[in-house]
């Protein structure tokens, strides 16, 4: 029997909850749930009707397991940012592979004493980027590395979603920079629309779990909530390294993410420029020659895989010793470019540009006109200027 044991089940957490109770596999186990707050989860009697158990923590639940002889064979970790890096920790040592939710961890150097951890347990730390996870994606990826549409030339994102109170109140680490003594650095870029910004260095990665690095990072940060610590809009440049040492190629990226916008959702709209060929997003990637304009190939019509394909591939690499395709070392740019955009300005909205409005359900905070500020500069692949957005 594969047993599963999972941190957090609210919020993310909770898809892994339902795909694992809802969908049981005959050679699988849940074999326990950590989460303090475990009883606020609609899911909860049914966590209960299937006797599984809940702890307070991973240490509590090991060292249960360990009275019990039993291994674990996966940990997945869905609880919040700023726990990531103490809960994969114990999860190492106690003999079990991970799947973490992304981020991993907020500090570079905790990158590299995990991958220790995991060298000397000989065990793997997946991270939930779910693009990386895609079928169609890694064949994208690999098509790329193949040369088939010539050099990188320049990529873009573009991805706004709104959020309000609800989401800010949801927990004590929304829209915070820190918590207590840790890290926590959420933000569009760290959280919510992480994963457009990851999949450009990811589909630049010459291996199939490498991403390119990333320097010279020139960050536009807004903050229109009052009430948050960290900025809720970025505009980003960045250049993306792709290769080793001279024979390293540098190219452009521009990302643009927000929440304080009016729009309920503008996006995600993505453009990948390479010498012979335009890779854009619409419901899923395609690529046409850059110079006619036919289509190339349309990966929209490649089976991506399953909703949670990254939980059943880390079952699998568990089970047969082998490494997922999104780990550390992949994302490890992503968090990189996190700390560069940090130590830029951020700019508080006020006055005329900062605009508040009340729905059904939720309250507002935006910056008057940034979604089509922003999409205009996604556009023209450019950054705001200083007194653009006050």
């Amino acid at each position: 029997m594969f047993r599963i044991m999972l941190a957090g089940i609210g919020g993310y957490g909770d898809n892994y909850l339902a795909e694992l109770l809802d969908h049981p596999a005959g050679n699988i186990c849940l074999s326990g749930i950590c989460d303090p707050f475990a009883a606020k989860s609609p899911r909860y009697a049914q966590i209960q009707a299937e006797n599984i158990p809940v702890y307070a923590s991973p240490d509590e639940y090991f060292a249960e397991q360990k009275k019990s002889g039993l291994e674990t064979g996966l940990t997945v970790i869905a609880s919040p940012i700023h726990t990531h890096y103490g809960f994969m920790k114990s999860a190492l040592i106690h003999g079990s592979s991970v799947l973490c939710e992304k981020p991993p961890c907020t500090v570079l150097g905790q990158f590299g004493e995990l991958e220790a951890l995991e060298k000397g347990t000989g065990l793997f730390i997946g991270v939930g980027f779910q693009q990386c996870y895609a079928r169609n994606i890694q064949e994208m990826k690999k098509d790329i590395a193949s040369g088939l549409f010539g050099k990188p030339v320049m990529l873009k994102s573009l991805r706004l979603m709104r959020r309000g109170k609800s989401y800010y109140t949801r927990n004590s680490w929304a829209g915070k920079i820190g918590s207590g003594d840790r890290l926590v650095l959420d933000s569009p870029l760290n959280n919510a629309c992480a994963h457009e910004f990851q999949n450009m260095l990811f589909v630049l990665g010459s291996q199939p779990d490498s991403a390119a690095d990333v320097e010279n990072v020139t960050a536009k940060l807004y903050r229109a909530n009052p009430d948050i610590e960290n900025y809720d809009a970025v505009a980003l440049r960045a250049c993306a390294v792709c290769g080793d040492g001279t024979k390293a190629l540098r190219v452009p990226v521009y990302y643009y993410a927000a929440h304080c916008v009016e729009e309920e959702k503008t996006g995600p709209f993505n453009q990948y420029v390479f010498e012979k060929a335009i890779i854009e997003f619409d419901g899923g990637f395609y690529a046409k020659d850059i110079v006619s304009g036919k289509l190339i190939k349309d990966y929209r019509i490649i089976d991506a895989g399953l909703r949670l394909q990254k939980l059943y591939d880390c079952i699998g690499c568990a089970k047969d010793a082998a490494k997922p395709v999104c780990r550390l070392k992949t994302c490890y740019a992503h968090m990189k470019t996190v700390h560069m955009v940090q130590e830029s300005q951020i700019k508080q909205i006020s006055g005329s540009s900062l605009v508040t409005f009340n729905t059904e359900t939720d309250s507002f905070y935006a910056v008057k006109n940034l979604g089509s500020i922003f999409t205009q500069h996604y556009n023209s692949a450019t950054l705001p200027g200083d007194g653009e957005i006050i």
